[in-house]
């Protein structure tokens, strides 16, 4: 009986996945009936054969472990301001901030952002479009106002592209949308670049430390920053396994859609070293590791 449930409440929550990414708040009261090792005995009676779903999680600890100082630095930073956080890559930023501030519920939103979902809105140079995705999203003009932007990294260029097209729509300069909306990322390592670096880990840098932490992640790097502890850790938080490709292109309503990308849904440990460099990013597209890395936020944190 508890496995039938469980088999219910789960075949509802991934099959959200397929339109929208699911509510970590939904898998919460999922988790209030079981615990993982129930998870894990359902994936197998699937088919699926994970060794042990918390052995190939090491770094979603590691990153977990640091949130608690970013999260009161971002808060600090950020004032009275909304916090909007740019997905794919910020999505257990977001996930940490609903579980772990429930009273800033409505102060919290994440936004698609990829690269190629703004090339997009270029392409089709309709100011009224973008609006209707920030409206689609709960981030209207007004609500971005009083908002600052959050991402992984590097150069903050995603909030030149939205304060662009906001400055297309009200008619104001990308510099004032910039003032009002700054965005602060995880890691910025181009001094040009457009926004401010949440926590500088300077005591971290170290190439030991980092590779400590982050082992597959270090394994990975595609830029010789070993000694920056930021750099890897926004990288890391980038290679978590995703529910589904960047966003590249929108619908009438103004959802989001998703380029199709290479799926794995194995979580053994071997298939989550594998990236694939789709387009812009590195990506794991691997919905049962998605779920896992969001169950390990429950779990661990004894929310």
């Amino acid at each position: 009986m508890k496995t039938q449930k469980l088999k219910k409440d789960l075949d509802l929550y991934l099959s959200c996945a397929q339109y929208e990414r699911p509510l970590i708040t939904d898998l919460k009261l999922i988790l209030k009936n079981c615990n993982f090792n129930d998870i894990e005995f359902f994936l197998k009676k699937l088919g699926y054969n994970p060794p042990s779903l918390k052995d190939v999680l090491c770094e979603t600890r590691q990153i977990l472990s640091l949130m608690p100082l970013l999260a009161k630095k971002l808060l600090s930073l950020a004032g009275n301001k909304n916090l909007v956080f740019l997905g794919r890559d910020a999505e257990i930023m977001y996930d940490y901030f609903v579980l772990h501030y429930p009273k800033l519920r409505h102060k919290l939103r994440l936004l698609p952002a990829s690269t190629a979902l703004w090339d997009y809105f270029d392409s089709e140079s309709n100011p009224q479009k973008v609006r209707k995705f920030f409206e689609y999203y709960e981030v209207p003009v007004n609500y971005l106002a009083n908002s600052v932007l959050v991402d992984t990294g590097f150069v903050g260029r995603i909030g030149y592209r939205i304060w662009r097209n906001l400055s297309q729509i009200t008619g104001n300069s990308i510099e004032s949308h910039k003032l009002q909306t700054p965005i602060y990322l995880v890691c910025k390592f181009v001094r040009a670049g457009y926004g401010t670096q949440i926590e500088a880990f300077a005591n971290l840098d170290e190439d030991s430390i980092c590779y400590s932490f982050f082992p597959r992640e270090h394994a990975q790097i595609i830029y010789p920053r070993s000694e920056n502890f930021a750099y890897h850790l926004a990288t890391a938080m980038q290679f978590s396994p995703r529910y589904f490709g960047h966003y590249n292109r929108v619908d009438r309503s103004g959802r989001a859609l998703f380029a199709n990308e290479p799926l794995v849904f194995d979580i053994a440990s071997p298939i989550l070293n594998q990236y694939a460099k789709i387009i812009y990013n590195w990506s794991c597209v691997n919905p049962l590791g998605a779920l896992a890395v969001q169950m390990e936020q429950i779990c661990l944190l004894n929310i």
